[in-house]
């Protein structure tokens, strides 16, 4: 395939890659609620968000003015409510906070953290978990709510346009984000095919002949650095206040700001290795699904058309709902691990490299002489 004839190919993938992240929906209906994964949903005011508002992995507003019908929950984030809640508001792993103007109609749940109450608010029913610093509330009968407007939407949020979970901007945003760091990754890719291609080989026979290994070892390399990350934060801490505290004077910035970006060294070195190592693994991984297509193709290779052929496919299928953070998950790890047992592409490692072949013996000297008494002597005729 000549590169005049690539270029369509690329910017049809590189077009269905966009398209596909930036409408991907953030929200998926489970019959009489909606759930959000991973985003940050926002409730604007004037809007009217009918039945139960699901946040997973996420934090949840709902705005002065605002109102959600039914049940706010959510899960792994935090929530505040200046709006009416006509249900109930359940946080699990986060915080709540309630501004003056909230209304909450039912009961206020917290568990596995703290519950922010201004005098204001309002909680009809009890209030349980949390540090609130209030003492339960009575139940009070629910009053009546106006009527749901029906008809062809009535299934889906009263929410506009460009909210920033659903909607337009939303789907702009999620655009540019996929293309920046597409560009990102692909001009790291060009650069290391281009200066290390000797190392991107070795990491990437490393990925493909002993993913299994690799997996386990690229996991426990991300623990490592997790745990890593933990212990340098106390020095990182006390390096931080040290510098804050030179800072007072004009001399002593001199010195406190190096000691602040010191301390931010510190802190980000485990998780900016782990990082680099995965981009890095990544585009070896890459290199290959593209080699890989080529050949089904029956087209000559090009290593970096092949890198950004297997990009984009590694994107899209990572961009499919509920499945592909698994498989960006698991390729992640192996693409880690292979450049820890690549020693970051400098070696194979020995299950694969082989064990080195042992030296030949030397051959016998034709030219030895036997000793004198073995000596044959020739015969006299």
């Amino acid at each position: 395939m000549k590169k005049w004839q690539a270029i369509p190919v690329l910017a049809v993938l590189l077009l269905v890659l966009v398209l596909a992240v930036g409408c991907a929906p953030g929200r998926y209906w489970t019959g009489d609620g909606n759930l959000a994964w991973g985003q940050d949903v926002e409730v604007e005011s004037g809007q009217v968000h009918e039945g139960d508002l699901v946040v997973m992995a996420g934090s949840a507003r709902v705005r002065e003015g605002a109102r959600v019908t039914g049940d706010l929950v959510v899960m792994a984030g935090s929530a505040r409510v200046a709006g009416q809640v006509d249900g109930n508001v359940v946080v699990q792993g986060g915080d709540v906070r309630l501004e003056d103007t909230a209304v909450v109609r039912g009961d206020l749940v917290n568990q596995g953290g703290s519950i922010q109450r201004s005098a204001g608010a309002q909680v009809l029913g009890q209030s349980v978990g949390g540090d609130t610093g209030w003492p339960a509330a009575p139940a009070a009968p629910t009053a009546p709510v106006a009527p749901v407007i029906m008809g062809p939407w009535a299934m889906q949020p009263h929410m506009g346009m460009y909210d920033s979970g659903y909607g337009m901007w939303n789907a702009v945003e999620n655009m540019v984000q996929a293309v920046l760091a597409f560009l990102a990754v692909a001009a790291l890719g060009i650069l290391l095919i281009a200066f290390v291609p000797q190392h991107l080989s070795r990491v990437q026979q490393t990925a493909t002949e002993m993913w299994p290994i690799s997996l386990g070892v690229g996991f426990l390399t991300y623990l490592v650095a997790v745990l890593a990350l933990i212990v340098l934060l106390v020095p990182a801490l006390l390096l931080f206040v040290v510098g804050a505290m030179l800072t007072i004077t004009i001399i002593g910035a001199i010195v406190g700001i190096p000691v602040i970006l010191v301390g931010v060294l510190v802190l980000f070195i485990p998780a900016g290795l782990v990082a680099l190592g995965m981009l890095v693994g990544w585009v070896a991984i890459s290199q290959y699904v593209g080699d890989r297509v080529m050949a089904v193709l029956d087209r000559p290779s090009n290593a970096i058309l092949s890198f950004l052929i297997g990009l984009i496919l590694i994107s899209l299928l990572s961009a499919v709902p509920c499945i592909g953070w698994l498989l960006a998950s698991g390729l992640s790890c192996i693409a880690l691990g292979a450049v820890v047992l690549s020693r970051v592409g400098t070696m194979l490692p020995p299950q694969i490299a082989g064990e080195p072949a042992a030296e030949p013996l030397p051959a016998p000297d034709a030219t030895l002489e036997l000793p004198a008494g073995d000596a044959e002597t020739p015969a006299i005729e």
